[in-house]
């Protein structure tokens, strides 16, 4: 059965690609963990389906992808690809 958060969910043109090799990785983390492709860098983490199980997941992957530690809490604060590259390369 098809998870009902992603039924209907659609890219639409005004997604933003990422831009750069922090954004693909986290945006490829992303994916992976929502189970949706593509997602922009200003598609909102709560709006396509997060929640806090998957923010946990979300954030070890991105640890590890990144090879830094990240805490949950810049997730919850910066939900945006965009947002959340910015604050991490910061």
């Amino acid at each position: 059965m098809p998870d009902p958060v992603s039924v209907g969910w659609k890219a639409s043109a005004d997604d933003v690609m990422p831009r750069n090799d922090t954004e693909r990785r986290i945006a490829a983390v992303w994916e992976k963990v929502l189970g949706r492709k593509p997602i922009g860098i200003y598609d909102n983490f709560f709006d396509l389906g997060g929640n806090s199980l998957k923010a946990v997941q979300i954030i070890m992957q991105m640890s590890e992808v990144l090879g830094r530690d990240i805490s949950v809490k810049l997730l919850f604060v910066h939900s945006t690809i965009a947002e959340l590259c910015e604050a991490i390369e910061s």
